[in-house]
């Protein structure tokens, strides 16, 4: 199977940080994006809750340096199938938003 690119829109809404979609589900070797959708970007950050990442990373940040306002990561080829649940935070306006959300790694597709 061709590794694709999931992604994940942020966005604000009264108040809240919202992930769409709040569960992914991916394979080893896929892409991950988290991008700003719509209004103003805000710096943001990831953390993988488990004690083992199924991606490149165990946290990532974003401070929106020269315009950048989305994040990409891979699943790690040997990333074993599970549940990661992750927590999201922004900086929106003085206040820190968090957000839980979670990542589905499915087994790899055998070729054939």
């Amino acid at each position: 199977m061709k590794p694709r690119t999931v992604d994940v829109y942020l966005r604000v809404t009264a108040g809240r940080l919202e992930c769409d979609p709040a569960i992914i589900e991916v394979y080893p070797g896929d892409g991950i994006v988290w991008k700003w959708a719509g209004g103003r970007p805000f710096p943001f950050g990831l953390v993988i809750k488990s004690p083992f990442s199924p991606l490149e990373n165990q946290f990532y940040v974003n401070l929106l340096k020269e315009g950048d306002i989305e994040m990409r990561t891979s699943v790690l080829p040997c990333a074993p199938p599970g549940r990661y649940p992750y927590l999201v935070a922004a900086f929106v306006d003085g206040k820190l938003l968090v957000e839980d959300p979670e990542i589905i790694v499915r087994p790899p597709v055998k070729d054939g």
